[in-house]
């Protein structure tokens, strides 16, 4: 038998679950923190610091408190947590970066 492939929660057939809810709940306020602290660098002024760079560092201080958080958790589930869908990246967030960089 082939091996079974991983499906995000989301994917589930029962439909949505609470976890899926909770990780897009995240992802929203990240993108939230992510425009305000923009904002910030704006009225501030502060210039050596693009706003895509500041995006990047909320993104890696959020990444390391998972990471830490993950730790305690079986390595197996862990994993399936960090999985990387190549479709969800080209189709949802590559056109933004490009559309953003024209």
């Amino acid at each position: 038998t082939p091996p079974q492939q991983w499906q995000p929660a989301m994917l589930k057939e029962d439909g949505f679950t609470h976890e899926a809810y909770l990780e897009m709940a995240v992802l929203i306020s990240l993108c939230a923190v992510a425009l305000a602290a923009g904002q910030c660098l704006h009225r501030l002024h502060i210039h050596w610091l693009p706003e895509s760079g500041l995006t990047i560092l909320i993104g890696f201080a959020f990444a390391m408190l998972e990471s830490t958080t993950a730790q305690g958790r079986a390595e197996e589930h862990a994993q399936k947590e960090r999985y990387f869908d190549p479709v969800f990246f080209n189709l949802i967030l590559l056109p933004p970066i490009i559309f953003e960089s024209g």
